[in-house]
Order: structure tokens, then sequence, then C-alpha cells
């Protein structure tokens, strides 16, 4: 929170929800910490909804504390099923044929 941005890295708006969500860099589990970091940045900027992100795992403490919370939580599983399904997803009508 030194950062100033009350535990949260990225907001998003999408159909009336304000997603408030928590990235983490980590080689070991992630813990309490910032389960509590997404609890409060939901809070501080009024989101429907919180998620902490990590390209790790969570501890059994954070998972606790995050469903005690209704945080969601997207660990490296989570993310790797989103690179799966991306790949099956044409993004051609997103490339901007302009852009070298």
């Amino acid at each position: 929170q030194a950062s100033g941005d009350y535990g949260i890295d990225i907001l998003a708006l999408k159909d009336g929800i304000r997603y408030a969500v928590q990235c983490k860099l980590y080689s070991s589990p992630v813990g309490n910490s910032a389960i509590q970091e997404a609890v409060s940045g939901r809070t501080y900027y009024n989101c429907h909804i919180a998620a902490v992100l990590t390209n790790s795992t969570f501890t059994s403490n954070a998972k606790n504390l995050a469903k005690s919370n209704n945080i969601l939580l997207w660990d490296r599983e989570y993310l790797r099923q989103l690179m799966i399904n991306a790949k099956h997803i044409n993004l051609e009508p997103f490339i901007d044929s302009t852009t070298p």
C-alpha cells in the first residue's frame, strides 16, 4: 500500500460491474496479505468484485480468507486454462492492421 494503490493493481469496468484486481508475481504460494489488500482495495475503490491474480498458488489460509470475503482467486492453473482457451479465439477482428 506504500505505492498508494490501496492494494489494487488493475481497476476494470465491464457491463456496469467494477472489478479490483491485485496481482502477485511470486515464486512461493501467496498468503493472507494479498487477500487483505484485495478486500481493502475493493472497499476503497467501491468495486463489486475483487480478485487476486498470481503466477503461483495460494496457501490454504489465503483460500479460506478469500472464501469468507468473496475474493476471487486466479492462480497459475486458472491462467493456464485462459491461455489454452485463448488459442481457440479468433483475434483477427481486434488486430489493427495499420499498426507496424
